[in-house]
């Protein structure tokens, strides 16, 4: 996966809920399909401190985006593989 300097469409579907050693996270697509546990995402795992855009648990999904990100090392296979966003913003349907 690339890190994206440049801002894409992106669909934030969820809180992926699952238990396993490397799942959790919101749910992050590049296609779209906004369908969670469907559609091929990437798990954005916001560390303590990191920016969340306002983005919480309790946020109202499918949200629709603009976002720069970066990859993270992972080696998780429940996802695409995980990222960092390091910008986002709202984006109309």
């Amino acid at each position: 996966m690339e890190n994206k300097t440049d801002t894409v469409d992106a669909i934030i579907i969820g809180f992926d809920a699952r238990r396993c050693q490397c799942c959790g996270g919101f749910m992050v697509t590049f296609s779209n399909d906004p369908t969670p546990y469907k559609a091929d995402h990437y798990q954005w795992r916001p560390k303590q401190g990191q920016e969340t855009f306002g983005v919480s648990h309790s946020s109202k999904f499918p949200m629709y985006v603009k976002v720069k990100y970066k990859a993270v090392a992972s080696d998780c296979v429940a996802s695409k593989g995980e990222i960092e966003i390091t910008a986002m913003e709202a984006k109309q349907k």
